[in-house]
């Protein structure tokens, strides 16, 4: 059971690593800087990027999903994998 919770962490730990750096290289693309996060930049972005930005959330979530209900052999352990 730690083996498969560390490799777990091991998953979670570099796919937030992957995240965030696809939201930085996205920002740095679009000419967003951190001080602009509130302000008019993110207002300018293109509605097809907003759309793209979100269809990657979702797949996101669903290779969460995927993999909670694959690994998980009950439902409290599938939510905390998935979390």
């Amino acid at each position: 059971m730690f083996h498969r919770l560390l490799l777990l962490a091991i998953f979670g730990i570099a796919m937030a690593h992957v995240e965030g750096a696809v939201v930085v290289y996205l920002r740095r693309a679009l000419g967003i800087l951190d001080a602009d996060l509130k302000g008019a930049a993110v207002q300018e972005i293109p509605r097809r990027y907003l759309l793209i930005e979100k269809t990657r959330e979702v797949a996101t979530i669903l290779m969460l999903l995927t993999l909670a209900l694959l690994v998980g052999e009950t439902w409290p352990e599938r939510i905390v994998i998935f979390f």
